[in-house]
């Protein structure tokens, strides 16, 4: 069952190169109302791109190939500020924050997350990353 509001309609694209972390993302979000966009890597998430333009992206950094800072460069070569992003890592450290701006990244969230502690960054409830 989907939660009415905001959710209603907001596409998102999510970018994991683990199927199964992919999939459970997916699902929860699409369980808050959510249309889910997946693409499992970064190969994936270009691909994707070019038919659709999602409202959010949630972008794992950490990918072989394509990262997540290269999915992102090209999310706002495409859309430009149209499109929220946020990277989804492991690491909290100050360089891998500094990368992400500077990719283009809006907020820095760290794993594991759920849907809860997303809301507020797929909403843009909260100020983005300094």
């Amino acid at each position: 069952m989907g939660t009415p509001g905001a959710a209603a309609g907001r596409s998102i694209m999510v970018v994991e190169d683990n199927a199964d972390s992919l999939r459970m993302l997916c699902m929860a979000l699409q369980l808050q109302g959510y249309l889910c966009f997946p693409a499992e890597g970064g190969r994936a998430a270009l691909k994707l791109l070019e038919g659709v333009r999602p409202d959010v992206a949630i972008v794992d950094l950490e990918m072989p190939g394509i990262s997540g800072f290269d999915v992102a460069m090209r999310v706002r070569e495409l859309f430009g500020a149209e499109v929220r992003l946020i990277a989804l890592t492991g690491h909290a450290d100050k360089q891998v924050r500094r990368a992400a701006r500077e990719a283009g990244f809006d907020y820095h969230v760290l794993k594991p997350v759920s849907t809860e502690q997303l809301r507020p960054y797929i909403e843009d409830q909260i100020a983005p990353d300094d």
